[in-house]
């Protein structure tokens, strides 16, 4: 019994951690200018590509941390960096480029928006506490119950519209420009405080 609470701790910590639900706006900002069946393939396959990065951390992050040297702070700084560009372009453009470009609307979605830093850090941070199939399993829940979220996108893109989809892109590049300067800032405190 302790065993499926753990389990099903870690998989809520890391499921608000990624949070699906107010990054909804954010994937119909992105994908405004597809159709539904493009939208649908580009977020399925961004989750896939999050899963496995995600999945590839269980299994080998403390040894890259470890054999390249890099921190957890090192994470945070670089993935708020990425933000901030994706943020300016989206309070520019209307959109952070990602239209037609398959490969150009995972990065942004699959990483950092669903796998960021603090996804990163909260499957470390697991298995620093607890063995490696429990964490497995705490991601591969958080991701089943992220999927469905993500398949509603298409309904909440009907209900916004294309005007509706552009004014929450560029409000949202504000938001994720705050986010990403606060990851910066983290990572920075994080390597000042560590010297």
């Amino acid at each position: 019994m302790a065993m499926v609470l753990a389990l099903l701790k870690g998989a809520l910590a890391l499921w608000i951690v990624m949070d699906p639900l107010g990054n909804l706006p954010i994937f119909v900002a992105l994908t405004k200018d597809q159709t539904s069946a493009q939208r649908r393939r580009l977020l399925l396959l961004a989750w896939v590509v999050a899963l496995i990065i995600l999945v590839a951390f269980v299994f080998g992050g403390r040894w890259v941390l470890e054999v390249f040297g890099i921190e957890l702070a090192d994470f945070e700084a670089a993935g708020g960096a990425l933000l901030f560009i994706i943020a300016v372009r989206m309070v520019l453009r209307g959109h952070p480029d990602a239209g037609e470009d398959t490969a150009g609307g995972i990065v942004p979605i699959a990483c950092p928006l669903l796998v960021g830093p603090g996804a990163i850090t909260t499957t470390l941070v697991l298995l620093g506490v607890h063995q490696t199939w429990l964490t497995l399993g705490a991601v591969m829940i958080a991701f089943a119950a992220t999927l469905p979220l993500l398949l509603l996108t298409d309904v909440l893109y009907r209900l916004l519209g294309r005007t509706g989809a552009s004014v929450i892109a560029r409000i949202m590049g504000i938001i994720i420009a705050a986010m990403g300067v606060m990851y910066v800032r983290r990572g920075i405190l994080a390597v000042i405080a560590s010297q």
